[in-house]
C-alpha cells in the first residue's frame, strides 16, 4: 500500500488565502489551500456546495433514527443542535464570505483526525504522517520523543497529545471555529454519569430496545449489509438483532474452533457466511501496509484485517462490526479480579475498592498496560522518576477533566476509558476494516452509549446484564459455544467454572484431550508471543529494529544492552508475555523511518 493508496481525508487551509480557495482535488496539490479524498476512502464524503459555503459530510450522521446529509448552515453553527447529531460523523461548514470553518465531530471520536494550527495554517486529516509531512515542508517540524513512552506503556496516547509539539487530536464531541484571527476549541457534549434506579427486568428490556434501535439506524439506508462475525458476545449481538439479511464474514488463520462457532451462530440465524483464510505471516509480509495505518500510534498486530475481502464482488457496500461492546458493556476495564476456589481460577470476578488516588490506580492497574514486564528496569536510571511522572501527569489531566462533571470515584474511572474511543489501542481493527468499504459500529450511537453510561459497575461485570439480554433476545444463539473456552457464550459465571471442573475431572478419568479448552490456535486472533516465534521474518524484523539507529536516538532514554538482553531470553522462550513490548519497539521504528 503506497501513500496514494492509503485511505487519507485531508483539509488544507493557508491563512493568507481566502477560505473559498478550498478546493476539491483528485491529487494532493502542493503549497494550496486544498480538500482532498483517496478514491479508497470509505464512505465517500458528501460535499454541498452553495454560493456561501460548503458543507463536507464524512462517516454515517443520523437524524430522527435514520441516516441523513442533509444540515442548514444555521444549525451547523449552534452546539445546542449539534448534540441531536447521532452516530458517526465528522462535519465541515465552510462559510466564504466570512473566511471560517467549524469543525464537528461525533462524541466518540470514532473517525480519528489530526489538526494543526497556528497564525498561517489550518491542517486537519485522518492521517498523521501527512500532517508530519506538510508540517516538514514549511520546516516546522519538532517531534517529542518522550512521548513514545507514554504509548509503549498504555498502548496509545491519552488526551489529544501526538508525537510533535503542535499537533493534536482532535478530542471527542469537538466543536471547532476558526478563522484568519480566532480559534475556538469547546466540546458541544458532556457525558452524565447518573446511574439508573431500574430493576434488572427493566433494564434487559432496555437494553434490547436499544441494541435492535441502534442496529435499525445504522442500516436505515439503502444499502447491502455485512457483518465481520467472530463469534463472541460482541458481534453475535449484532447477528442476532438485525432485522435484514447479513453476509457475515470470518477472519482467520485456519477452519478453526472459533471460525465453526461463527458458521454455527449464521447457520442458526439463516445468514451467509465466509471464511476469509489469511496468510501465516500476515503481519511481517505486511508491515509496511500496516504502518500506513497505525501511524506509530498503534501496535500493527491489531491490525488483522489488512489483507481485505472482496466486497465489491460479494455485493456488500456496508460492514457492521461488534467493536466497543467488550470494553463497555462486558466490564473488560474495570477494576476487578477473579476469585480463586482452592487455588484454581474461576469465572467469578470481584470489583475491587476504588483508591483515593484515582490516576495512580489507573495507570497501575488498567489492564491494556504493559504489565507483564516493569518497563521502568529498561530505563537509564537517571530519567525512572521522569518518566513515571509524565505518565502520572498525563493521567491527571484526564482526572482534572472528569472531575468537572463528576467527583465520584466510580465516574472518573469510566471517563478514563471512554475518553477519546477512537484512540483505543484496538483502532487499527477498525482502520484496516475500513479498507475497500464502508464501515459502522452500532457501539457508537449516542441512545446506546447513554444508556451504558447510566449503569452501575455490577451490570457490567462478567457482562452480567449483556449475557441476560442475549438469551432474552434469541436464548438458542446466545448459548452456542463461543471460541475462547468452548463453554455456551452467555452461560453464568458459575455454569462456566462448574463445566471447567467437569472438563478437567473427566479428562483425568478419560485421558480424552479432546475435553480440554480452546487452545491459540484454536482461536483467530494470535498469542503474541506465539506468533513471533513462529514467523522467522517477523523475528528478523524486531532483531533489526533494536539495532537500528533511528530507534535507540529517539528512545534515548532505554538501556539498549538490558532491551537485547531482555530479546535474547525471550527468543531463548526463558521469558514469555513480553511479546507486545517489542512489538511496540518495531511499530515506532517503522514510523520513524517513514518521518
Amino acid at each position: 500500500m503506497s501513500k496514494a493508496s492509503y485511505p487519507l481525508l485531508t483539509l488544507c487551509w493557508e491563512k493568507n488565502s481566502r477560505v473559498s480557495s478550498i478546493k476539491n482535488h483528485n491529487k494532493i496539490p502542493k503549497n494550496k489551500s486544498y480538500f482532498y479524498f483517496s478514491s479508497n476512502f470509505f464512505p465517500k464524503p458528501k460535499i454541498i456546495d452553495s454560493v456561501k459555503s460548503s458543507q463536507i459530510i464524512i462517516g454515517s450522521p443520523i437524524i430522527d433514527k435514520k441516516i441523513n446529509y442533509k444540515f442548514s448552515d444555521n444549525f451547523l453553527k449552534k452546539k445546542e443542535l449539534i448534540s441531536s447529531i447521532n452516530g458517526e460523523f465528522i462535519i465541515f461548514l465552510i462559510e466564504k464570505s466570512y473566511d471560517k470553518i467549524t469543525l464537528i465531530n461525533d462524541r466518540f471520536a470514532s473517525i480519528p483526525l489530526y489538526y494543526l494550527n497556528n497564525e498561517k495554517l489550518f491542517i486537519v486529516s485522518t492521517s498523521y504522517l501527512e500532517i508530519i509531512r506538510l508540517q516538514k515542508q514549511k520546516g516546522i517540524f519538532s517531534i517529542l520523543p518522550e512521548n513514545f513512552f507514554e504509548y509503549i506503556y498504555f498502548q496509545r496516547l491519552l488526551g489529544d497529545k501526538t508525537y510533535d509539539r503542535i499537533t493534536k487530536f482532535l478530542n471527542s464531541s469537538s466543536y471547532l471555529r476558526i478563522s484568519r484571527t480566532d480559534f475556538i476549541n469547546q466540546k458541544y457534549w458532556f457525558p452524565s454519569f447518573k446511574k439508573t434506579s431500574e430493576n434488572d427486568n427493566q433494564l434487559v428490556d432496555k437494553f434490547s430496545f436499544l441494541l435492535q434501535e441502534s442496529v435499525k439506524k445504522k442500516m436505515s439506508d439503502n444499502k447491502k449489509f455485512g457483518l465481520f462475525l467472530s463469534g463472541g458476545f460482541d458481534s453475535r449481538s449484532i447477528a442476532m438483532t438485525s432485522k435484514k439479511k447479513l453476509k457475515c464474514v470470518k477472519y482467520s488463520f485456519s477452519d478453526n474452533f472459533e471460525v465453526n462457532c461463527a458458521r454455527k451462530v449464521a447457520k442458526n440465524l439463516n445468514l451467509e457466511f465466509y471464511l476469509h483464510n489469511l496468510d501465516k505471516n500476515l503481519f511481517s509480509k505486511n508491515l509496511d501496509k500496516i504502518n500506513f495505518l497505525t501511524q506509530g500510534m498503534f501496535t500493527i498486530d491489531n491490525a488483522l484485517f489488512i489483507r481485505p475481502f472482496d466486497f465489491k464482488k460479494n455485493k456488500i457496500d456496508v460492514m457492521l462490526n461488534g467493536h466497543g461492546f467488550d470494553y463497555l458493556f462486558q466490564g473488560m476495564y474495570l477494576p476487578s479480579k477473579f476469585i480463586k476456589f482452592f487455588d484454581r481460577p474461576t469465572f467469578f470476578k470481584k470489583l475491587l475498592k476504588y483508591e483515593s488516588d484515582i490516576s495512580s490506580q489507573f495507570l497501575n492497574q488498567i489492564s491494556f498496560r504493559l504489565k507483564y514486564m516493569n518497563i521502568f528496569e529498561y530505563l537509564d536510571p537517571k530519567y525512572e522518576k521522569k518518566f513515571f511522572k509524565n505518565l502520572y501527569h498525563s493521567c491527571q489531566q484526564i482526572e482534572q477533566e472528569a472531575k468537572k462533571i463528576s467527583k465520584k470515584k466510580e465516574n472518573i474511572w469510566e471517563y478514563f476509558l471512554i475518553h477519546n474511543l477512537g484512540r483505543h489501542y484496538s483502532q487499527p481493527n477498525l482502520l484496516t476494516q475500513k479498507i475497500n468499504v464502508e464501515l459502522r459500529s452500532p457501539i457508537f450511537e449516542n441512545n446506546l452509549f447513554d444508556f451504558y453510561l447510566s449503569l452501575h459497575p455490577r451490570h457490567r461485570l462478567s457482562a452480567s446484564l449483556f449475557r441476560k439480554v442475549l438469551i432474552d433476545i434469541n436464548k438458542k444463539v446466545a448459548m452456542i459455544e463461543s471460541g475462547n473456552f468452548g463453554i455456551a457464550l452467555s452461560a453464568s459465571p458459575m455454569v462456566k467454572t462448574f463445566e471447567l471442573i467437569k472438563r478437567k475431572i473427566l479428562r483425568h478419568l478419560t485421558g480424552d484431550n479432546k475435553l480440554r479448552a480452546p487452545h491459540a490456535e484454536d482461536r483467530t486472533w494470535p498469542d503474541r508471543d506465539r506468533y513471533i516465534h513462529s514467523d522467522i521474518d517477523f523475528i528478523k524484523q524486531i532483531e533489526q529494529s533494536l539495532n537500528s539507529d533511528i530507534l535507540k536516538d529517539n528512545l534515548y532514554y532505554f538501556d539498549w544492552k538490558k532491551i537485547n538482553l531482555l530479546f535474547e531470553e525471550f527468543k531463548s522462550k526463558k521469558k514469555s508475555d513480553i511479546g507486545g513490548f517489542f512489538i511496540s519497539l518495531l511499530s515506532i521504528k517503522k514510523f520513524l523511518e517513514k518521518i
